[in-house]
């Protein structure tokens, strides 16, 4: 079981906190992405195995989450641009709902806007030339709070 979270008040009330941290394995490495103000985003797929437990007893659904990252910094678009279908990652970041027109209809999606993330492993007999170690994009104090 999870431990209780400690929400402490602000002068305003409970702070709000919008973090996320994934790991999971690479599903597909999409096209980068510009979006209107010229901004370009690299994309790709995580694929997160749910765990039995979340599942509930005899419950036959999902047993995997696949989701969007998108990282829109440059250090973090060369290391997306490397990844490989296949590879784990862990991924720190903030849940995103973003607004677009679809066939001249308004739609929306939610994605995960990475923050920091760790390439964890390659696939089997697939390593880039010259990488010793996976890419180390986390946060110290990110790194450390796994300790």
């Amino acid at each position: 079981m999870a431990p209780a979270l400690d929400h402490h008040a602000g002068p305003d009330g409970p702070i709000h906190c919008n973090e996320v941290l994934l790991i999971g394995r690479v599903s597909a490495v999409l096209e980068p992405r510009q979006l209107p103000s010229g901004d370009v985003l690299a994309c790709f797929r995580l694929v997160v195995a749910r765990p039995a437990a979340a599942r509930g007893p005899g419950e036959h659904g999902a047993r995997v989450d696949v989701l969007d990252c998108q990282a829109s910094r440059a250090g973090l678009r060369r290391t997306v641009a490397r990844l490989q279908p296949g590879e784990a990652v862990e991924v720190h970041g903030a849940l995103r709902r973003r607004f677009f027109q679809a066939g001249g209809r308004p739609a929306s999606r939610h994605e995960i806007e990475i923050s920091a993330m760790r390439r964890l492993g390659h696939p089997a007999g697939r390593r880039e030339a010259g990488s010793g170690q996976p890419s180390r994009e986390v946060p110290r104090t990110a790194a450390a709070a796994r300790g």
